[in-house]
């Protein structure tokens, strides 16, 4: 066979590579989303031209340097991965290689991705050296089971990650396809121009949000700046605009709760805001608890991650409008394991239960695990803080919490008291139950361990001395996603399924209600202080819910906003629901009342323009910029 054929069927082996890709991401498209049939055949031609692009880039590499001796093209080839490496994985790994080599992260992080491009190469090296025969199909099972595997790990997160793999895939299937029959040249001129067009046709709002929701859409994170149009100028109008008037000082209508009140405040992990009602058989306290109380049934968090909703909920502000830097070594923080992350602990905004201790309210924090410390800043304000350590687990067992709660409540000689836990025994691995079942029926058996204690909790506070003036509390951090918008755990996005949860109080002269009211646990805090009788700093984003706690009417005019790894979403009263993402350029609209699943992306519709605008406008005017601070990407 002759050099000039041998060139040629080179040529054809990575557009074949890409064509198999693309057959695969397709079928998986077709498989695993619910988009409607228009947005998954648009999204299937967008994937399809960045993988043909992946392939172009590979012939003109194979065609520029097929008379080279193999060392220099080897050097080609990694003056290539190299770029791309650090293209794709340098968001991904920094934190990773802060943790590892604080000293030197800049020279660590380009030593790993040296690393990682070096055995990209000998992976290629090895395929292609090998692919022959049965191997040859060894290979393009291997290249198919990386690509489909690449759909389900790390699911909504890591885009460098699912990239690097994407390319060791398609490094296999061109090993695999090598060989046959060469095609013309003239026949890659579609798949020339739908890769191009890929690059240089910005999709709608719909297909984008798309496609930044599939892990095996490799390149759609990194080509998304190309995309990115200018925000809409123009007033947000009636519809879009705000009535609240930005954070302000509010008096206390008047103290709610008796003198020598005990308020017990228990935040549980990942508690989603459906399980009540999902599964009431399985959460029988949790359950009887939302029937003798308030039970807020739309309630959301700020945000789908622990560290960023507990913040939110004691100083009273947005992720956006906190300072957030990376943790120092010391002492006191090297044993909670937070070093080299980010964390609020420069944040000097006061915590309520700073507030609450100057009004004259005992407050106490019991914690479940070592971060929750005041220093780090998360918690912070507690006149009284108590790590409840457990010798065999980074988070405290529900079972040593709810001993310590009661333990700290038999000791309370009267007064104003607030106790405050958050509860991590629901968190993912989700094992604490045993590891019979899948994800969510561990999760559960999780959840049930909390709800037996919080049954307990009650109890206990039925039988204390001052019990006729005992309020308890019961909210989550966020909730939990199950696969639902491709997703698993939290942290990830903004979806009802990882902002909604219970909010239940119970207590004397708190009406036994189910209400609708979209709070926020970011009004806990203003109910708080208001309920005792104080003024709610200027500062406060949320609003006080006393009016509904004393059986009135209320309707709320703070805004409910959320955020989570430079994801921002907002709800306006009527349901509607707008998440914009700069950073992958994604914005999207969602009608709650019509579709609760957040299936129908309405973001292209002129009508909702004006709240779009108006949640940008909201971004603006609230995130910290003093000192040239810029609000970072946080995991």
């Amino acid at each position: 066979m002759g050099g000039s054929t041998r060139r040629q069927i080179i040529r054809t082996a990575p557009l074949k590579a890409a064509a198999a890709a693309s057959l695969l991401n397709t079928a998986l498209i077709l498989a695993t989303t619910q988009t409607p049939w228009a947005v998954r055949l648009s999204h299937s031609l967008y994937d399809m031209g960045h993988n043909f692009a992946f392939a172009f880039v590979a012939l003109l590499w194979a065609w520029s340097t097929a008379g080279l001796w193999r060392w220099l093209r080897d050097l080609t080839a990694l003056a290539l991965i190299i770029p791309f490496s650090a293209l794709v994985l340098s968001r991904d790994l920094s934190i990773f290689i802060a943790k590892q080599m604080p000293s030197a992260p800049g020279l660590g992080l380009w030593l790993l991705l040296i690393g990682v491009s070096v055995a990209v190469l000998l992976i290629g090296h090895v395929a292609h050296r090998l692919a022959a025969g049965a191997v040859r199909g060894l290979f393009f099972v291997l290249g198919v089971a990386l690509w489909i595997g690449n759909r389900f790990l790390l699911q909504a997160d890591y885009p460098g990650v699912h990239a690097l793999i994407a390319a060791c895939a398609g490094i296999l299937l061109w090993a695999s396809l090598r060989g046959g029959r060469p095609w013309p040249m003239w026949s890659a001129s579609p798949a020339l121009l739908l890769a191009l067009a890929s690059f240089f046709i910005p999709p709608s709002q719909r297909i984008r949000a798309a496609l930044m929701r599939m892990e095996t859409s490799t390149l759609a994170p990194f080509v998304a700046p190309l995309w990115a149009a200018a925000p809409a100028e123009g007033d947000g109008g009636e519809e879009g605009g705000d009535a609240w008037p930005g954070p302000r000082a509010h008096p206390s209508a008047g103290r709610f709760f008796p003198e020598g009140a005990v308020v017990v405040l228990i935040s549980v992990d990942a508690l989603r805001g459906d399980l009540i009602e999902r599964v009431p058989e399985r959460l029988v306290n949790l359950k009887q608890l939302s029937t003798r109380g308030l039970y807020f049934t739309q309630a959301r968090t700020p945000g789908s991650q622990t560290v960023y909703t507990l913040t939110a909920l004691f100083t009273g502000t947005y992720f956006l409008q906190q300072r957030w830097d990376k943790v120092p070594s010391t002492p006191e923080l090297d044993a909670t394991r937070v070093v080299g992350h980010l964390f609020p602990l420069q944040d000097q905004t006061e915590r309520f239960p700073t507030t609450l201790t100057r009004g004259g309210v005992k407050t106490v924090h019991l914690a479940s695990t070592a971060w929750f410390i005041n220093a780090v800043g998360v918690t912070r304000g507690f006149e009284e803080e108590r790590f409840v350590r457990d010798p065999h687990r980074a988070y405290t067992h529900v079972k040593h919490m709810k001993a310590a709660i009661i333990e700290r409540l038999q000791a309370h000689e009267g007064g104003d008291l607030f106790l405050f836990t958050h509860l991590l025994d629901t968190h993912a691995p989700y094992d604490r139950g045993g590891r019979e079942g899948d994800a969510f029926e561990r999760y559960l058996r999780e959840i049930a361990l909390v709800d037996e204690a919080l049954g307990e909790i009650n109890n206990a506070l039925a039988e204390m001395p001052w019990a006729s003036k005992a309020y308890l509390m019961i909210t989550g951090d966020h909730g939990e996603a199950f696969g639902e918008h491709g997703a698993e755990f939290h942290g990830t996005h903004l979806y009802e399924e990882q902002v909604r949860v219970p909010l239940i109080i119970i207590g004397p002269g708190v009406p036994i209600q189910r209400s609708a009211l979209p709070a926020s646990t970011l009004d806990i805090g203003p109910t708080l202080l208001d309920a005792f009788g104080l003024e709610t700093p200027a500062h406060h984003m949320g609003e006080s819910l006393t009016p509904t706690l004393r059986g009135q009417e209320q309707t709320l005019k703070r805004p409910l906003f959320m955020e989570t790894r430079l994801k921002r979403a907002r709800v306006w009263p009527d349901g509607i629901k707008v998440i914009v993402d700069d950073r992958r350029g994604t914005t999207e609209v969602y009608d709650l009342k019509a579709d609760p699943k957040e299936q129908e992306n309405l973001a292209d519709e002129p009508r909702y323009q004006p709240k779009i605008n108006a949640m940008r406008r909201f971004i603006e005017t609230y995130r910290l910029k003093e000192g040239g601070y810029e609000v970072p990407y946080r995991r």
